[in-house]
């Protein structure tokens, strides 16, 4: 019995020590693999704090140093939200680093007006661009300036991004900059605004500014100008004052293998002096074109019983059908174009219906509900006519269309229309019967006015989203589709920034700091002491037997 003992003894030291030795060698291991082989699980909306693949590829293809320089001021430090940005900046810069491996370079400086005010200026002269920041002192609020910038250097040049402010879109922020030095081509796009009484730079701010940062070259494209040969992407908005020839134009630019994205009404919505709205059928010449393309744009106003924008008016809400509202069950989820809309508000659309021989080479980007309905010749839009809802022929309708495959052109057994506009400007090439052709269609063109983009930009979104289709650069949408996602541990308002917010962010980071640690070292005390007990309940068995032995052995003799 004593040696049965003494052998359980050995047998519980040995397994002790070979678990001691397994978990060194593991842990070994796991820092081996970790300094060799890094990744990050990001379960974030929208994968906010990940690089992209695309993003990815555009660093491994660098053949040269790129510094990125991030410069900020100490007093973000002190700002809540930004204070929370400048954390999300350093930590994405340090994962380009990591990808860009020998050839990325980052440099990360806080900056203090006091101690560094010769770099400060330095900056400033370069082009770094100073805001203010609330700033909290003895429960005292006051204004202070900071900076947050970004310097790159590759070969012999030079980017600055004079001001971060958000967190919103900086992958896409640098991914811009970085091809921009790389000088990779892009896309040039023609647009055509062709809208009664309506101007790019006043009415369409939004769209522009939102082309001019996407693209380095955007030409307004006027009615009797041939289109440019460089232009690779056509967006047209409205085509009210299209002529024949510009109907030419657009068809043989098709026809060549151009792409375009297209935003027409059926019906022209027109406000009085008196305010009051009216709708005419729009009798734009682009309308036939799309309809011997396959694509019929209904002339007639949808409106939508179970989802639509309601209208506040003296503390009453109002139901405004005609205002039908995109929500995620009506967009179509395969489609990159419209990956990531939540929602998309749309003013008065109509209907596009898709002829039989094209619908194997079209898809619906989103339609409305089975609750929606038509205006047809009669086009009341004031509000209280839809006080109750029209339950007459109610239908699911198509919106919004993209379609890619071969069609036949427009001017096919037709002579060349004559450029009324201006008679100097001739076509030079020739005429191709049929091409290759890509495009999206939206049968809304009001919202890309100005006045009618929400502060969500769905429409923009879908617009530059519905370029990078056309143009392949499907791998831009994921990243721009991280602009949306700025969610840190609480959403600050003026309001909340002093109650619950301070108090919810500190039990956060108490439980992560401190509890979760402590937890763990009450885990290995208690699992010290039960050991302890087993190995004394060993020992008193061991000792019990070898009295028996002793006693035994005293009795035999």
């Amino acid at each position: 019995m004593k040696n049965h003992i003494i052998d359980i003894t050995k047998v519980k030291r040995i397994q002790t020590w070979i678990i001691f030795l397994l978990m060194i060698i593991n842990l070994l291991i796991t820092v081996f693999i970790f300094n060799e082989l890094y990744f990050r699980i990001d379960m974030t909306e929208g994968r906010k704090f990940s690089i992209s693949n695309i993003t990815s590829d555009l660093i491994k293809s660098l053949d040269n140093n790129l510094v990125i320089e991030y410069y900020y001021s100490d007093k973000c430090n002190a700002h809540p939200l930004m204070s929370q940005i400048v954390l999300f900046i350093k930590d994405i810069l340090i994962e380009y680093e990591r990808i860009g491996k020998k050839y990325v370079n980052v440099i990360i400086e806080e900056l203090n007006y006091q101690k560094d005010m010769e770099i400060i200026d330095d900056l400033q002269k370069s082009g770094f661009q100073f805001f203010p920041l609330s700033e909290r002192k003895m429960g005292e609020s006051r204004q202070t300036l900071a900076f947050s910038g970004i310097v790159f250097r590759y070969k012999d040049k030079e980017k600055i991004i004079p001001a971060i402010t958000t967190d919103k879109g900086f992958e896409y922020l640098i991914y811009r900059e970085i091809e921009k030095m790389l000088g990779r081509e892009k896309d040039k796009i023609g647009v055509y605004l062709s809208k009664k009484d309506k101007k790019y730079e006043d009415d369409y701010k939004s769209l522009k500014e939102s082309l001019d940062i996407e693209f380095d070259n955007v030409s307004i494209l006027d009615s009797g100008a041939n289109i440019p040969d460089d232009i690779t992407i056509l967006v047209l908005i409205g085509g009210e004052n299209l002529s024949e020839y510009d109907i030419f134009q657009i068809d043989q630019f098709l026809m060549n293998g151009g792409k375009a994205f297209i935003a027409v009404n059926g019906v022209n919505i027109i406000r009085m002096s008196g305010g009051d709205l009216i709708g005419n059928p729009n009798s734009s010449k682009l309308i036939p074109l799309l309809k011997n393309y396959g694509f019929s744009v209904e002339k007639y106003i949808i409106g939508d019983n179970d989802s639509f924008y309601p209208i506040y008016n003296n503390n009453i809400i109002y139901r405004y059908p005609v205002w039908p509202e995109i929500k995620p069950q009506n967009f179509n989820k395969t489609h990159v174009a419209v990956k990531g809309l939540r929602h998309l508000l749309l003013f008065w659309p109509t209907a596009v219906n898709i002829d039989d021989n094209i619908k194997d080479k079209t898809e619906v980007l989103f339609h409305t509900t089975e609750r929606a309905f038509s205006l047809i010749d009669d086009f009341n839009l004031d509000v209280l006519h839809y006080k109750i809802p029209f339950n007459v022929n109610e239908q699911k309708y198509d919106l919004a269309v993209a379609f890619e495959g071969k069609i036949s052109t427009f001017f096919k057994d037709r002579d060349i229309p004559d450029n009324i506009i201006n008679p100097n400007v001739k076509f030079s090439g020739n005429i191709k019967k049929s091409g290759n052709v890509k495009m999206v269609l939206i049968c809304n063109d009001i919202i890309f006015e100005h006045n009618y983009i929400n502060e969500d930009n769905e429409s923009l979104y879908l617009l530059l989203n519905s370029i990078d289709w056309l143009t392949g650069n499907e791998g831009l949408i994921e990243i721009r589709s991280k602009q949306r996602f700025s969610r840190p541990l609480d959403k600050i308002s003026k309001t909340s920034i002093d109650s619950g917010f301070y108090t919810r962010k500190n039990i956060i980071i108490s439980i992560s700091t401190y509890i979760m640690p402590l937890l763990f070292f009450i885990m290995a005390i208690l699992i010290k002491i039960l050991r302890n007990i087993k190995n004394r309940e060993l020992r008193f068995l061991y000792d019990k037997s070898e009295e028996a032995i002793n006693r035994k052995e005293r009795e035999k003799s």
